[in-house]
This record gives structure tokens, sequence and C-alpha cells, in this order.
């Protein structure tokens, strides 16, 4: 009876524990299935904390439980719109660890948002991760992603892919490889590319055509008009009004003006109207060369053509009038350009021209005038326009308003650069006041981050010379002789020779006349002869005969008359 009454207890007991154990159990379960929802909902607004509890998972060996391709989707697309890229190759990699390779569809999508956000490299990381199957979707985001980033080898590589599986690709398919070769400069290979698709291509996409010509921006001239010629007698290549600029633009970097206005005839026979940028060109090419008549002719042409006169080309004629020195008729003009529309309201570089200019004429008054326009219409200001104010009061000698201008500058968060130190380097050297030029370059590292060239060291030279301070000058010219990173040039040789000829320093002038040429610096002999010609009526004959002979040993022109009788040499 005993016997029985404890077997009865040690079934009950057992019994409860095992119970208990099974609730256990399905608690674990509920409690994991739970997490992992936690983390799906997570990762779109939370994604470093979704990835902190995943890695737990994956710690106690949990996530073999996920069979949700959602849950995987959720993780990586939170990842790349969070800009941890690598932590969504992380996820990818580990779902191939268990077996879980992502579907096409899940990779689609995954590899058109890493090329929306530019993660070109994760892109083609998961081309290695995955081995995708090899759709149209995955191939052109693998093409577009190996030819961002200039994997020419890659690029062709899919493509060729591609063109064995699939023999009817367009010939915009090939964009990603072409703008590859567009950002190398290779013209010869975009080109091979573009002859080959006119040759077995039913169609060749306009686009096509305008970035192969893209690649040959720097290119001769006469080269991209011969690829332009093929692709007109082409009848199945596209172009347009960009084909024929892209060509004109090359013509004019090369300031061919003739054959800006010969492409201007073939557009006409094309029967594509040519646009703001073409006569934008014309008229640039035309000023820069000073053919001003024939600019007048691109005017009236344009005129004739109806296109709309924006601010590019209202700037432009600007610039005609301001190289020509007739400032009255940009001022004019300037003024009309409030009168007409949004598109042909001045913008920076408008401003920036006419600044300069009236700085250059020495007229302070409007150029501050312009620079108020500018404020009040909201324009943004840049270094180059308040350089210009600064150089502009070097004109007028006010070192008072240079000051002013490079305080506001400072004030509007406008980092100077190293040519606004050399405006108010050269401000404070012809003011005389050389102290504070020489305190603004020995500063000027420290406090504002930009290291003192040798331009600016030689305006500092230069206007302590202005002030008769020879002697501190010839200092200032020998701690640049002990910089390795700044030593002087040509130039700075120059402007210490004639000062110290001004100061009948004659044993530093040969000392610096050594020097320069020791370092095979090329001195202008009229500076030499200047020095030597000085050196003359003073009797200065010893330092006369050692100038003398650095300039003939070196084969430097002496022009100074009678020089040997006068030096006494036989």
């Amino acid at each position: 009876m005993f016997v029985l009454f404890i077997f009865f207890v040690t079934w009950v007991v057992t019994s409860k524990a095992l119970a208990k154990s099974k609730k256990t159990v399905n608690n674990n379960k509920e409690d994991i299935g739970e997490v992992i929802q936690l983390i799906q909902d997570l990762a779109h607004d939370q994604f470093s904390k979704a990835m902190r509890m995943y890695r737990d998972l994956i710690r106690r060996d949990l996530d073999r439980k996920i069979k949700n391709e959602e849950f995987f989707h959720a993780l990586v697309d939170g990842g790349i719109r969070t800009g941890q890229a690598d932590a969504s190759l992380h996820v990818l990699q580990r779902m191939m660890v268990l077996d879980m390779k992502p579907s096409t569809v899940f990779l689609q999508n995954i590899m058109r948002l890493l090329c929306a956000r530019k993660f070109y490299s994760a892109c083609l990381r998961i081309y290695d991760i995955c081995e995708p199957e090899m759709d149209t979707v995955v191939y052109s985001c693998l093409t577009q992603a190996s030819g961002e980033l200039g994997d020419v080898e890659k690029c062709k590589e899919f493509l060729e892919f591609r063109e064995g599986k699939k023999r009817d690709l367009l010939s915009k398919e090939y964009l990603p490889l072409l703008r590859a070769y567009a950002r190398k400069k290779n013209l010869d290979a975009s080109v091979k590319l573009l002859r080959w698709m006119m040759q077995s291509k039913p169609e060749v996409d306009t686009l096509v055509v305008n970035t192969v010509l893209s690649a040959g921006g720097r290119a001769d001239p006469k080269q991209l008009a011969g690829i332009l010629k093929e692709v007109t007698e082409c009848q199945h290549a596209g172009i347009d009004i960009v084909t024929y600029n892209t060509v004109m633009k090359c013509f004019a970097r090369h300031r061919e003006v003739t054959q800006c206005f010969s492409l201007l005839e073939e557009i006409r026979a094309a029967e594509i109207a040519p646009d703001d940028v073409t006569f934008s060109t014309l008229l640039d090419v035309c000023i820069d060369e000073n053919e001003h008549q024939l600019a007048q002719v691109a005017l009236e042409q344009m005129q004739e053509s109806d296109v709309k006169m924006n601010c590019v080309l209202l700037t432009t004629l600007m610039k005609g009038f301001v190289r020509t020195k007739r400032l009255d008729m940009a001022m004019n003009l300037y003024h009309s350009m409030y009168n007409r529309d949004a598109g042909s309201r001045p913008d920076m570089v408008t401003y920036s021209l006419l600044i300069k200019a009236q700085c250059d004429a020495q007229d302070m008054s409007a150029a501050l005038s312009i620079f108020e326009d500018m404020l009040q219409h909201n324009c943004k200001v840049d270094d180059v326009v308040f350089t210009h104010l600064i150089e502009g009061c070097c004109h007028v000698s006010n070192p008072v308003l240079a000051e002013r201008l490079f305080q506001d500058m400072l004030t509007a968060n406008i980092k100077p650069t190293i040519y606004t130190m050399t405006a108010l380097v050269k401000v404070y050297g012809k003011c005389g006041q050389s102290e504070k030029a020489a305190q603004l370059v020995n500063t000027m590292e420290e406090v504002y981050g930009i290291k003192p060239t040798v331009v600016v060291k030689t305006c500092l030279i230069s206007g302590l010379l202005r002030q008769h301070k020879r002697t501190e000058a010839y200092a200032a010219f020998q701690l640049m002789q002990k910089d390795g990173s700044c030593e002087p040039d040509a130039q700075s040789c120059q402007t210490m020779i004639t000062g110290l000829c001004e100061g009948q320093m004659w044993a530093e002038v040969i000392a610096v006349v050594q020097w320069a040429l020791k370092k095979e610096l090329r001195l202008k002999p009229d500076v030499l002869n200047n020095a030597l010609q000085q050196m003359l009526p003073r009797s200065e004959i010893h330092a006369g005969q050692q100038l003398y002979q650095l300039m003939m040993n070196n084969k430097i022109a002496v022009t100074v008359p009678s020089v040997k009788r006068r030096l006494n040499i036989a």
C-alpha cells in the first residue's frame, strides 16, 4: 500500500514537471516569434537597434528559425536607406549561410535601391555573395554599378554576357560603359563601340552619340567633326542640337571661330534649331578672339532664330562690352536685365564680372552698388566677389574699406582663399602699412589655415621696397631662400634686384643674381642690364665686373653701351 502511495506521488510530480516544461518551451517559441516581428518592424525607422537585436539572435543561433524572406528584406532595405550598406551585405551573407538564397524579386529591389543611393561597390558585391539569376534588371544594375566605378573590364564582361543571352540589346544599354569611357577621356574606345553599334544595331540613340562625343571634350576638334560626319551619314543614328553644341564647344576651346560658324551653317542645313548654348558659345569665342564683327553677326542670327535672351547670353554680351572698354553699355544691359523675366535676371557670374570690371576701372562706388544689388536680390556671394572688391581697394588705395570687406567676408562664414590674402597684402603694401602686411603673412597659416605662397611673400617684399625698407625686404627674401617649400621664383628675384639697385646695395644684388642663376631661374635680361647700367656711373667697377661675368657665363645678352671699356675689361 505504501509502495502504491509513493508511486502515485511520483507520477503526479513528474506530470506537473512535464507540463511546466512544455509550457516553458511554448512560451520561448512565442517570445522568439515576437522578437523576430519586433526586429522586422524596427528595421524601417530604428535600423541600428534592429540590427543589434538580430546579432543577438545570431549569437544564440536562434536566427535559424527565421524562414520568412520579408524579415531579411526589411533588414537589408533598412540598412541601405540609413547608409549602412555593409550591414545589409552582412545580412545577405547570413542568408546564404542559412541556405536561404534571396529570390530574384528580392535582389532586383535591393540592387535598384543600391544603385539609386550610389552604393555601387555594394551592388557588385551582391554578385559575388548571392550569384543571382541574370535577368534584365539585375544585369542593368551590375552594368551601371561597374560603369560608375570605372571598372571598364567588368562592365564589358556583363554586357558581352548579356549580348550572348539576348542579342537584341538596345544601344542605350551600353551607356554605362560609354560613360565610363567618357570619364576616362577614352575617345578611341568610345568611337570603336559607336561604330560597332552603327553597323550592328537597328537604331543608335541620340544620348549614346552625345555621350561618345563628350569623351572628346579636349580632343582635336577635327577628330570630333569627323565623328559627327560619320553619325550624320548613318541613317539610323540620332542627333540633336546637343550633338552639334558639343563639337562647337570643342572648336571654341581651340579658338577656331570660323569653324564654329561653319558648324552653325551645318545645324541650319540639318533643320535643327540652334539654342541659347549654341549662340552663347559663338559669342564667347568671338569675344575671346576679339572678333567683334563676327560677334555682331552671331547676335543678329540669334535674333533671327527667336532664341530667348537668358542670363547666360546677356552675361556673354556684357563680357564683350567689358573686353572692348565699353563699360557704360555693359551697365545699361545690366540694368535692363531687371526688367526681363526671371530667367534673364543677373546671377553670380554676372555680378562678379561687373564688380571686377568696375574695380579695374577704379570706380569702387559703382562696384559696391552692384554688390548691394547682389545682396538685395539674395544672390549667393562667394570668395571671388570679395576678392575682386578687395583688389579694387588696392587700385584706389583704401585699406580701411579692404579691412571692412574682409571682416564682412569672415562674418558671412565665407572662407578666404590664397587669392583673397594676396589681394589684402597688396592693399597693405601699396598703402604703406607693411607692418600689417608682415603680420598677416606670418599668421595666415595659423589663423586661416592658408600657407603663404611665393606670390604672397613677393607682394610683402614689394610693399617693403615701396616704403624704402630695403633691409627688411632683403631679410624677408633671405627667409624665403631658407624655406624649401616657398623658395623665391624669377619674379621674386627680379623684384628684389630692382629694389636693391635703388638702394645701391650692390653686394646684395650680386648675391641675389648668383643665387637665382644657381637655381637656373630665367631672369629677364632687361633687369640685369638695368642693374649693370646703374652700377657704372657710381664707379661700382668691382660689382659691375662680377655682374658682367655672371651674365656672360650664363649667356645673357649684355646691352649696356661700351660696357667692356667702362669696366676696364680687355
